[in-house]
């Protein structure tokens, strides 16, 4: 098994809980992990904290003086710039209504005090691979994004290439119908002079379909190409021509 999902990277994590000890030993064990730590005592510090520079993860406890847990998270998860990041709740409120209002709240986990160093470790491991994976999809549906735009672009091109090409061919086709009716339908009464001006006159617009169709195979081929070498361009040149 993969260890970074076992182990997740070092990550900087909150943690918000009036009691000093609490805040002492919740450090020590997540140092151990390597994980950077900010502790607050007050809801409206870490708040101010956590919207200036969002952490990766969040403890927090409910019974705090001023702002309760509650509060804080549903603050959190108002604004626009942590509404993403995972809360924690510790607290000593073990009943199933506390637990219920906590995930009202928005978060995404509960751990009763007293607590264990393992169960925090795991609780804490479990939800920041949650997260890194959460990353990962949102970048992966970005780069799909970003290929399904190109897509389209590429769609609209060829669409816009498809028409420039039927116009360019219609032209040609055209003169060749025109003289071959005209050959069909008068060749006995024509002069041998109509008639080498109409053979030409095919020749000719048959020859300009062929450089389309050429053209448009090496295009083809440049594009789907590897390696491209680039060269100037007599612009001047190719614009009489098109003229």
């Amino acid at each position: 098994m993969d260890e970074t999902i076992l182990h997740p990277t070092p990550a900087d994590i909150m943690i918000v809980d009036d009691t000093p000890l609490n805040l002492s030993l919740l450090t020590r064990i997540l140092h151990r992990r390597g994980h950077e730590v900010r502790a607050f005592t007050h809801g409206a510090q870490a708040l101010e904290s956590a919207c200036t520079h969002p952490p990766d993860l969040i403890l927090l406890d409910i019974m705090m003086p001023e702002m309760d847990g509650y509060m804080v998270c549903e603050r959190l998860k108002a604004a626009q710039h942590t509404r993403e990041v995972p809360v924690i709740f510790l607290s000593a409120l073990g009943q199933t209504e506390d637990k219920l209002r906590g995930f009202q709240a928005g978060g995404v986990d509960y751990i009763v005090k007293p607590f264990q160093a393992d169960e925090i470790l795991a609780r804490v491991d479990i939800q920041l691979n949650l997260q890194a994976l959460r990353r990962q999809l949102q970048e992966a549906n970005q780069i799909l994004q970003a290929r399904n735009q190109e897509l389209q672009a590429r769609n609209d091109e060829l669409d816009a290439f498809a028409q420039t090409v039927a116009h360019d061919l219609k032209n040609p086709l055209g003169v060749i119908l025109g003289y071959a009716s005209m050959l069909v339908e008068y060749y006995p009464n024509m002069t041998e002079a109509d008639r080498l001006n109409s053979g030409t006159s095919i020749m000719k617009a048959s020859e300009k379909m062929m450089r389309i169709v050429d053209e448009l195979l090496l295009l083809a081929r440049v594009r789907n190409s590897q390696e491209i070498k680039l060269a100037p361009l007599n612009m001047a040149l190719i614009v009489r021509q098109a003229l």
